[in-house]
């Protein structure tokens, strides 16, 4: 469930990534993965290993 701070946090990983662009499935995949402690993700997505979580880790991709 989504709570008023992981959105503030969705927006700053938006604007952090602003140049790749981040859009609202990437921020939300990263900002539930910071708040369940979530170390590996499933993303189709090619650009996703350029993010970074708060602990500025990449999160392991299991479909790459």
């Amino acid at each position: 469930e989504l709570e008023h701070a992981h959105l503030n946090r969705i927006i700053e990983l938006s604007e952090k990534f602003m140049d790749v662009p981040m859009d609202l499935a990437d921020a939300t995949l990263i900002v539930a993965s910071e708040a369940r402690r979530i170390e590996e993700i499933a993303t189709i997505d090619p650009g996703f290993y350029i993010y970074r979580d708060v602990r500025n880790q990449y999160l392991n991709n299991i479909f790459i």
